[in-house]
């Protein structure tokens, strides 16, 4: 094909591709005068042909939409600009307004699809999540009713938040809560991640639940996952010492020992009778060999914990790095009198 031709190809596509846009624009006008003046029927017919024309490019969108919301920051930040997929509101529009339609004439599961496809086109539509938890609280389903209110008040909708308060929806998200602390405490993660993405999903706003979903992230070895979690939480409530503890946990896990170090003295400040923070933060002291501050900080565990036979034998190791062995010894001795194997032998060769 000469350039000429192809110029007037493409001239001609654009020119189509803007009428028929047009032409859109005016039938969904239309079908939404059609509704508010209650004529869901004829709505419907008007927005049905639409969908249809575009039922390829949407699914081919939303397909694309969602594997790059799955991708991390990180990896959205190394993409092209032309890789960017950025939302389509005007694409969700036709499945909503025929959603409303198909409520209005009580053809619930019909609008629940186009709410949902509403829904996956622009993952913050407001009042499509709104719409959908309506028909969930109709349908006895109260936890999904309550998760898209709380999605929809996210995006503001107003009217979401106040219904989300109304139904007591955070005792779903508390009543998930606990049963994941009971899952967690049997060491079933899976299960206990199950209910804690409930819970979260009722009470995203939440530090605690989000760190304890950490956590249980952490434990299955997910740590990029888990971070993420605490993050946030973080950034919700900066001086939760569980928050700062745990996020220390994993930081320590990825080898990030000085931010570490940092999480577990931000976390001693808000509780300098933690034990398990002077130990986790002793432990960062000694991947950084920094043993004279590791010492110190096992000293504090054996203050808080006078009959903690692990502290003692960490303690004793150190002092023996530093040649302080009387020292050393007596706490050897210690450990071992408290049942720690581990120094039995080294106070066996003490004098």
């Amino acid at each position: 094909m000469n350039k000429p031709l192809l110029t007037s190809c493409v001239i001609f596509c654009l020119m189509t591709s803007s009428i028929f846009a047009q032409s859109n624009a005016d039938v969904m006008k239309g079908a939404e005068t059609k509704i508010a003046a209650s004529d869901f029927a004829g709505a419907i017919s008007d927005l049905t042909p639409i969908i249809s024309a575009n039922e390829n490019t949407a699914n081919a969108y939303v397909k694309k939409l969602q594997a790059y919301n799955a991708l991390s920051d990180y990896q959205k930040a190394l993409l092209d600009p032309s890789q960017v997929v950025k939302v389509n509101h005007d694409m969700a529009i036709p499945y909503y307004d025929r959603g409303v339609a198909y409520t209005k004439l009580e053809q619930k599961d019909n609008a629940a699809k186009d709410f949902s496809m509403a829904i996956n086109i622009d993952p913050a539509y407001a009042d499509a999540y709104y719409e959908r938890a309506l028909i969930k609280k109709a349908n006895k389903d109260k936890d999904g009713a309550c998760i898209d209110l709380r999605l929809s008040a996210k995006a503001g909708n107003t009217k979401a938040n106040d219904l989300y308060n109304d139904d007591f929806c955070w005792t779903s998200g508390v009543k998930y809560y606990k049963a994941g602390l009971s899952q967690f405490q049997l060491h079933q993660f899976p299960e206990a991640l199950a209910d804690f993405n409930l819970a979260v999903a009722l009470s995203p706003d939440s530090a605690n639940f989000l760190a304890k979903r950490g956590q249980t992230l952490m434990e299955m070895n997910e740590y990029d996952s888990a971070l993420v979690d605490l993050s946030q939480a973080k950034k919700i409530d900066s001086t939760n010492f569980n928050v700062l503890f745990i996020h220390g946990k994993i930081l320590f896990k990825k080898e990030k020992y000085k931010d570490a170090f940092n999480d577990f003295s931000a976390a001693i400040q808000v509780n300098s009778m933690s034990a398990d923070a002077y130990l986790a933060r002793a432990q960062c002291c000694e991947a950084m060999n920094q043993v004279n501050s590791a010492l110190y900080d096992y000293s504090q565990v054996i203050r808080l914990k006078p009959q903690d036979g692990t502290a003692y034998f960490k303690r004793a190791s150190i002092e023996d790095q530093l040649d302080e062995k009387p020292a050393a010894c007596a706490d050897y001795k210690k450990s071992a009198a408290l049942g720690d194997d581990d120094a039995t032998d080294y106070a066996a060769g003490c004098k």
